[in-house]
């Protein structure tokens, strides 16, 4: 087999130079707005340029130099296209947080006198919403489209042959990622898929790769793992090619787990398949704080909404379901009643929507007795979706890995609940279930408080 020459991966043009230097300046300038908005709110719109010092300006610089350093190391100005906006909102979380580290640090030595804490505390809520927000319109307004990836793939199993389709569907704007074709011996050269054409075979790669200049090369699942060339595949990986399997290419790139794709030694060796144990227990801690200010806060409107179901409907004010909880439990999970029994036309009962009912389930009225589920500890508040007993039954024996799902408590929202409408069709549960896995397995504050946001909005 050939090997490559190795090349350098090509430096960024001056344009795109000039406008990582825009996007750093005008991310600092966001900074001091968010600043000075912090100071306003705290000072009660009174006088803020004189709760302003000259020295707290100094530590204002410090924390977004070091944040923007934080994001910087991360490769975010070299190419500001994120892959995906949970990768962005958590990176620059992790940045924000160096950046209090290294202000804890000046406090510490005394380098520093700190403005009040909740200005603090604000100026990071405002300045990372606001770089969030830029971000994304940065990347998708100015910067240059030269930033997007070449893709090659290696086999046409049904997952290449899925995130092919699903790119040429998406377009090179959406998706950052322009597919060349595929390799593969089992078809000839020229043959048409969903997404490109065969370009040649396996042996074939030293030559296409030369005359296609990909960036990455995504590799599928052949039957048979000694067909392919891995080592003009590694000399590829060492010229600046990278070199994935299709599973990670798809979660990467679709913020979901190939389940289709997944093997047993994808759980075995995966480094960042299992929990972590310490999201999970930060996760606890706030979930319960919420759900306690939750259950003050809405109390007197549950009572209100109890005597309306009670007044207008005949029946009880819960419905209780046995749902399937943390580690494949069952539990009783408790909503407000929205049905009644009715009589159909063919002389059997049915349940009808009551008038109120239809409120309830339209505005979500009719979860808030869940937030007692959160007390108890059966679900939290974000999580995979509490499933009936039946029905989980049924698909943990139609769908591989389902049972991986009940590693963490079933939640009120989720990923999944904000990325796809529920449906009791076989491919909307497996979908559910792939952004289920990948909740799992990416677990955090940011992601969580992304989910949060999205179903508020």
């Amino acid at each position: 087999m050939s090997s490559l020459p190795c090349a350098p991966a090509p430096p960024a043009t001056p344009g795109q130079a000039r406008r990582a230097a825009a996007l750093l300046l005008s991310e600092f300038d966001f900074s001091a707005a968010c600043y000075l908005l912090a100071v306003c709110l705290d000072s009660g719109f009174e006088l803020p340029w004189e709760a302003i010092e000259k020295d707290t300006w100094w530590f204002l610089g410090v924390l977004t130099l070091s944040a923007q350093v934080g994001l910087g190391r991360r490769g975010l100005y070299a190419r500001p296209r994120p892959r995906s906006k949970i990768e962005l909102l958590s990176q620059i979380g992790s940045a924000l947080g160096i950046a209090f580290l290294v202000a804890a640090l000046l406090v510490y030595l005394r380098l520093a006198a700190p403005p009040p804490l909740l200005v603090v505390v604000l100026w990071a809520v405002f300045c990372g919403t606001a770089w969030f927000a830029w971000r994304l319109l940065y990347a998708a307004v100015i910067w240059s489209p030269s930033a997007l990836h070449r893709v090659l793939f290696m086999g046409v199993d049904p997952v290449v042959r899925d995130i092919a389709s699903r790119l040429k569907k998406l377009g090179p704007s959406r998706s950052q990622c322009v597919p060349i074709g595929f390799l593969d011996d089992g078809l000839p050269a020229g043959h048409s898929l969903a997404g490109g054409t065969v370009l040649g075979g396996f042996h074939q790669i030293a030559e296409i790769v030369t005359a296609t200049r990909p960036d990455r090369i995504v590799v599928g699942a052949p039957d048979d793992y000694d067909r392919l060339p891995l080592r003009t595949l590694f000399h590829v990986r060492l010229a600046g090619v990278r070199v994935e399997t299709a599973a990670d290419f798809y979660e990467a790139l679709f913020d979901r787990v190939a389940v289709r794709h997944l093997r047993p030694w994808h759980l075995l060796y995966h480094e960042r398949l299992g929990l972590r144990p310490g999201s999970v227990a930060l996760q606890s801690v706030y979930t319960n704080l919420i759900a306690l200010v939750a259950v003050v806060v809405s109390l007197p409107l549950m009572l209100l909404l109890a005597a309306a179901i009670k007044l207008s409907s005949p029946g009880p004010v819960f419905e209780r379901h046995t749902c399937v909880g943390f580690e494949g439990l069952p539990f009783t999970l408790l909503t407000f009643r929205c049905r009644q029994a009715a009589p159909e036309p063919d002389g059997s009962i049915g349940f009808r929507p009551t008038p109120l009912g239809r409120w309830l389930e339209r505005l979500r009225l009719d979860r808030l007795p869940q937030w007692f589920n959160v007390l108890r500890g059966e679900i939290s508040l974000i999580g995979p979706r509490p499933e009936r007993l039946e029905y989980a039954q049924r698909l943990s024996q139609w769908l591989p890995y389902y049972r991986q799902r009940h590693s963490v408590k079933p939640g009120i929202t989720g990923w999944a609940q904000i990325n796809r409408r529920g449906g009791g069709q076989l491919p909307d549960a497996q979908a559910a279930l792939e952004y289920d896995l990948y909740y799992i397995k990416h677990i955090s504050p940011p992601l969580d408080a992304y989910i949060l946001l999205h179903s508020v909005l």
